[in-house]
């Protein structure tokens, strides 16, 4: 994390599968495009990894000791979230864009 807030995203879902959770997050359409899976993506200024890009966003997995020990243990569904996308998704669209 470079501690920058790209865009904020919504909750949809949090559910919990076994002792891990699947958060289901939506983001605008105009920031979606960045979103790579298996990239990583700071939600609130925690590192992550994306599981999966969907419809309307992105999933992410949290094992329980980070759901422990970071705020996402507040988050839930409806709840806004800071977004920090993948610095390398950003620089390589902005070297793709400027081949153009």
């Amino acid at each position: 994390c470079q501690g920058h807030v790209d865009t904020t995203g919504k909750v949809l879902s949090v559910k919990k599968v076994d002792k891990s959770y699947i958060f289901d997050f939506e983001i605008n359409r105009r920031d979606k495009k960045d979103i790579i899976e298996k990239a990583s993506i700071c939600i609130n200024g925690i590192s992550l990894t994306i599981s999966k890009v969907t419809k309307k966003g992105f999933q992410i997995w949290v094992i329980p000791h980070t759901f422990k020990l970071t705020n996402l243990s507040k988050v839930k569904k409806g709840s806004l979230v800071n977004i920090e996308i993948d610095r390398m998704a950003l620089h390589i669209e902005k070297l793709m864009l400027n081949n153009d």
